[in-house]
């Protein structure tokens, strides 16, 4: 072999040239793209970034195998190169795909459907050459052989003139035609057509699906939906069409934009287009939106969401409207102490801390609920009018920002619109305001009426089913949040009241001066949840195994000392949620050594004394004592 022909054309020296640039660029890098050495990808457990690896119909193979095939420009026939990416914020480990994405959505393709796409491939590069020869004997003209194209044993459809031809055989003949027809093609004016007459117009607009979104409404319900992006004179305009009304997207887009006009003097234009479309569809990015706040378990791990959630995840987008701000330089250490004061607000230290441990399990609902430990408590603060009750929990509970707060219902709305603002809080405290004496023997009935379906909501923790006038049927989900009520009195049966904390204070009970710190500078009690959720989100898996095991321990523990077993099992709550809260407290340093175990201790006695003084008011609420109330 001569110099000049070493290998495809390249000298030799060209070739050595082009195999060392190949081998380079296939040695693992770190973040800043600088080549790792044997001993510092050890070091880093072998976690780099590497270039692509392409798929093939057998598996993957790395991206630069067989330099001299991509050396000079020459590239394996039926195959164009793409360099491809890594999703945002992730490492490769040479062992997987995984984050690793590629320009052409047809290296995106799932290993089955690629063989697929291969095997069609074949049969029409096949049926192209038998073409291809019976022109050439027609040219010369001898008498073409008779040759019986072989029907694929696939389950795509092989492209017959003007029928719609199968998204994988499209790409398999023409990768730089859009998907969907091999002769189908856009340009800036719009979606055209090739045909042995012309190229002739089939829309005057042209579309892209970027994203398959699988939308969050609560922690684990979704409905999934495409993004369509509609372009029409350089104007886009994009369009959200759920996942089972593609076929009715062209319907929807000639109604959202009406300038927008498919040509009918193509026959299946609409067809075609459609075809476009669902292809499209099947290489769109998978992209979760979460619409909802609370803890949600997505890509492996925990977190809480809400709009600056940290850290971001590749292809996560938090659109719930609402956001936990922070104060800025604020480290954890130093918001937990800052709020820890808050226990010192009221002089009956049962009630404080108790307050203080449902601002942190509402958030927590869900960890609890996966862990098998659900919250069926309500919280009930009763004390007289004046007595600072609505001004504390509202300083105490305000999660979020101004703008994305949970409204504070009251017993003066009817029980559908309280029911619907508990549906839709979630991950957080709902506040039920002003639970009051009644005036008048119909007001009785009515309060107690909507005190008992309360009470139930959050006791029983189970959704509720009921009909529209025109008999459709509508679910009013189970609730996601804690329940807090406040008031000037409480009523209900026996039973309900058995669902309830009951916490009574008094007039003065409340600091004032130290309510108005934190009314005044509400980022004390919110950088705190910030950091505590951040940390519970890492810790999550850890967290869900703590409670599985503590939860049962401490349940035994207190029914030594409280005879119903509701109420064991809320302040086994309580207590699983300090120790919690401690543990946190340990590990960022706010508290060590035995002052940590005192606190436990401490705690736990102060949740048996406010359980146990609720258990003996749900005692005292016997029927008759309930309808002397109600009378005088």
């Amino acid at each position: 072999m001569s110099e000049e022909n070493y290998k495809y054309g390249l000298s030799k020296e060209a070739y050595t040239k082009a195999m060392a640039a190949m081998d380079n660029a296939w040695k693992p890098r770190d973040e800043n793209g600088n080549i790792l050495s044997e001993e510092e990808l050890r070091a880093r457990d072998y976690r780099a970034y590497y270039p692509t690896r392409t798929p093939t119909a057998e598996g993957t193979v790395d991206g630069m195998t067989g330099v001299e095939k991509f050396a000079n420009g020459k590239q394996p026939e039926g195959f164009h190169y793409e360099p491809g990416r890594l999703v945002s914020g992730c490492m490769y480990n040479g062992i997987a795909l995984g984050p690793v994405i590629y320009d052409n959505p047809i290296y995106n393709m799932e290993i089955e459907k690629y063989r697929q796409f291969m095997k069609v491939k074949q049969y029409l590069d096949e049926q192209e050459e038998r073409i291809r020869k019976k022109q050439e004997q027609e040219t010369s003209k001898e008498k073409p052989a008779e040759t019986t194209p072989e029907q694929p044993s696939l389950g795509v459809q092989v492209f017959r003139g003007n029928t719609p031809v199968s998204p994988v055989i499209r790409e398999a003949r023409s990768p730089e035609m859009i998907m969907g027809d091999p002769q189908v093609y856009e340009s800036d004016q719009g979606m055209y057509i090739k045909l042995p007459e012309g190229d002739f117009s089939i829309a005057n607009f042209t579309i892209r699906v970027p994203e398959c979104r699988r939308v969050y409404t609560r922690p684990n319900e979704y409905h999934e939906e495409y993004s369509v992006d509609v372009t029409h004179r350089g104007y886009t305009q994009r369009l959200i069409i759920p996942k089972g009304s593609v076929s009715m997207v062209l319907k929807t887009i000639q109604k959202e934009v009406p300038a927008c006009t498919v040509l009918s003097g193509i026959r299946s234009s609409s067809k075609l287009i459609e075809n476009v479309i669902r292809m499209q569809t099947m290489a769109a990015e998978k992209v979760d939106v979460i619409c909802c706040t609370g803890f949600i378990r997505i890509r492996g791990r925990w977190v809480y969401v809400h709009d600056n959630a940290v850290p971001p995840m590749a292809n996560v987008i938090y659109e719930t409207g609402k956001s936990i701000p922070r104060s800025v330089g604020s480290t954890q250490k130093q918001a937990f102490l800052e709020a820890v004061q808050f226990l010192q607000i009221c002089r009956k230290g049962e009630v404080a801390l108790c307050l203080f441990l449902v601002a942190h399990l509402g958030p927590m609902f869900e960890l609890f609920k996966a862990a098998g430990c659900l919250i069926r408590f309500v919280t009930v603060l009763v004390g007289p009018s004046g007595s600072l009750k609505t001004a504390v929990v509202t300083c105490l509970y305000n999660l979020f920002d101004k703008y994305g707060n949970a409204p504070v219902a009251s017993f003066l709305d009817t029980v559908v619109y309280i029911e619907q603002t508990i549906a839709r809080s979630i991950g957080c405290v709902q506040i039920i305001d002003d639970l009051r004496p009644p005036v008048t023997a119909s007001e009785s009935g009515l309060i107690a009426a909507k005190a008992e379906q309360i009470f139930r909501i959050f006791g029983d923790s189970n959704s509720k089913g009921r009909s529209s006038p025109n008999l459709q049927q509508r679910i009013t989900p189970a609730p996601s949040c804690c329940g807090l009520i406040t008031g000037e009195d409480i009523f209900g049966s026996n039973s309900s009241l058995l669902r309830c904390l009951i916490l009574r204070i008094d007039k003065g009970d409340f600091d004032g001066s130290l309510l108005r710190m934190f009314q005044d500078n509400p980022l004390i009690l919110q950088t705190h949840m910030h950091h505590f959720l951040h940390y519970c989100g890492l810790e999550g898996d850890a967290i869900v195994r703590y409670i599985q095991n503590e939860f049962p321990r401490q349940r035994e523990l207190f029914s030594q000392s409280i005879r119903e077993p509701r109420l064991v099992d809320t302040a086994a709550i309580l207590q699983v949620m300090a120790q919690i809260l401690l543990n946190y407290a340990g590990t960022i340093g706010a508290f060590t050594g035995n002052h940590l175990s005192e606190l436990k201790t401490s705690f736990q006695q102060a949740i048996l004394n406010a359980v146990v003084l609720s258990e003996a008011s749900s005692r005292e609420m016997n029927p008759v004592a309930m309808y002397l109330r109600a009378l005088f």
